[in-house]
């Protein structure tokens, strides 16, 4: 066999060296045998593989995200019906060793990325979760819709809106609370029991537990 058959025909070349390994396997000595890119290709068996698992949990955390961020736009029911096919895909791919090589940190900041900038029909997301609300179990294991519960839940504080983070909000000093890196199209309105947040139109009301400092001499 020609030395360069690697490269000019992969297909010609695997069965070639699968016949090969048979051969050997059963005792035969023969010579032939591409071991360098034998190892190669068995290596990349196990990448692809990983790699497809993780495209299949990404995709799942984007559409999760969608429906979150758009959860009134038609081609929300689509999002849905293919979640369930990545999550099925992802789950007959997984195994177990993939475990400590996927990072759901990176997996979901890759997949809020993939939405960075993006509308549909002309309007911006709802709010999304400053961190994942699923573990990886969730992702291959939990039903969809509990999995889109947990989104929502992420999201019932104000430390989740975009721009509000613990380490930037304040108590209020009045009837109106600014925080340090909110967008203009945030306004919140906060109550001592509630905040009101409207953006582009929308409303959101979230409960709030806030204890008003003691003052002097008060007891």
């Amino acid at each position: 066999m020609p030395d360069d058959l690697y490269d000019r025909d992969i297909l010609t070349w695997s069965r070639h060296q699968a016949d090969l390994l048979r051969r050997l396997a059963r005792g035969e000595r023969v010579d032939g045998v591409d071991w360098e890119h034998v190892v190669e290709e068995i290596e990349d068996v196990g990448l692809a593989e990983l790699n497809a698992v993780l495209g299949d949990l990404r995709q799942m955390l984007v559409h999760l995200l969608k429906i979150q961020g758009w959860p009134d736009n038609r081609a929300a029911d689509d999002w849905r019906g293919e979640i369930g096919s990545f999550q099925a895909d992802a789950a007959q791919r997984f195994a177990p060793s993939m475990r400590r090589r996927i990072n759901m940190t990176v997996l979901y900041d890759r997949a809020r990325a993939q939405l960075k900038g993006i509308k549909y029909d002309g309007v911006s997301p709802g709010a999304w979760p400053n961190a994942c609300p699923c573990t990886l179990n969730d992702l291959l294991e939990t039903e969809r819709t509990t999995l889109e519960g947990r989104m929502k839940e992420a999201v019932s504080g104000p430390q989740a809106w975009p721009g509000h983070t613990k380490a930037n909000v304040r108590p209020p000093s009045s009837g109106v609370a600014r925080f340090a890196s909110e967008r203009p199209r945030w306004v919140s309105i906060v109550a001592n029991r509630a905040i009101l947040t409207v953006s582009a139109g929308r409303i959101f009301l979230t409960s709030r537990s806030y204890r008003r400092p003691r003052t002097a001499g008060r007891r």
